[in-house]
C-alpha cells in the first residue's frame, strides 16, 4: 500500500495559487481513484492550512464569499482523506524530534505522529509512507528517519502517476 502524509506548507498551495498546487491537487485525485493509496494527515495540519489560507486572505484583500470557498474547499477535501490522531501527549513525545532536528514543534508532533502512530496504523515502515510537504526542515527531518519525501513544488505535475506505478 502506498501511503502519503500531506502536510500545511504542501497543502495551502492549492488554495492560494502557488507552485506546486496543481501537484497536490493530482495527488488527491489519484489517491481517492486508487484503492492501493492512502493519504492522511492531522488536525494539526488541518488549523494550519486554515491559518495559512486566512494569511493569504488577508494579504491578497478576498472577499468573504471567495475566503469561505477556500475554507470550505479545505473541509471538502477531507472527505478523502484519513485523520491521524493527535494526543495531548505527542506534544511532550516530540521534544526530543524539536531538539534533534531543528524542527517547529507543529511539524515535531506531526513528524512524531507518522513515525509512532502512522507507522502502527498501517502495520509499515518509515520508509512505506511518504511525507508531502514545501517545508524544507520538516522534509529535511523526515527524510533522517528514513520517511520518503515529496515537495510539490519541485514534483512536476506529469510525474504524478508515476508515483503509483511502484
Amino acid at each position: 500500500m502506498l501511503c502519503f502524509y500531506l502536510d500545511a506548507s504542501a497543502w495551502t498551495k492549492r488554495f492560494t495559487n502557488e507552485l506546486g498546487g496543481d501537484t497536490v491537487s493530482a495527488l488527491l485525485q489519484t489517491v481517492a481513484a486508487d484503492e492501493m493509496a492512502s493519504l492522511y494527515t492531522s488536525s494539526v495540519a488541518i488549523a494550519e492550512t486554515a491559518a495559512a489560507v486566512n494569511r493569504y486572505r488577508n494579504r491578497v484583500n478576498m472577499p468573504d464569499s471567495e475566503f469561505i470557498a477556500l475554507i470550505n474547499g479545505i473541509l471538502g477535501d477531507l472527505n478523502g482523506v484519513s485523520r491521524l490522531p493527535v494526543l495531548d501527549s505527542d506534544y511532550l513525545d516530540a521534544i526530543p524530534l524539536i531538539t534533534r532536528y531543528h524542527i517547529n514543534s507543529s511539524d515535531a508532533v506531526q513528524l512524531h505522529g507518522i513515525l509512532y502512530r502512522l507507522t502502527t496504523i498501517l502495520s509499515a515502515q518509515p520508509s512505506d509512507i511518504i511525507l508531502v510537504s514545501s517545508d524544507s526542515r520538516f522534509l529535511r527531518a523526515a527524510r533522517l528517519t528514513g520517511l520518503q519525501t515529496l515537495d510539490p513544488t519541485a514534483f512536476p505535475l506529469e510525474a504524478v502517476p508515476s508515483l503509483f506505478e511502484l
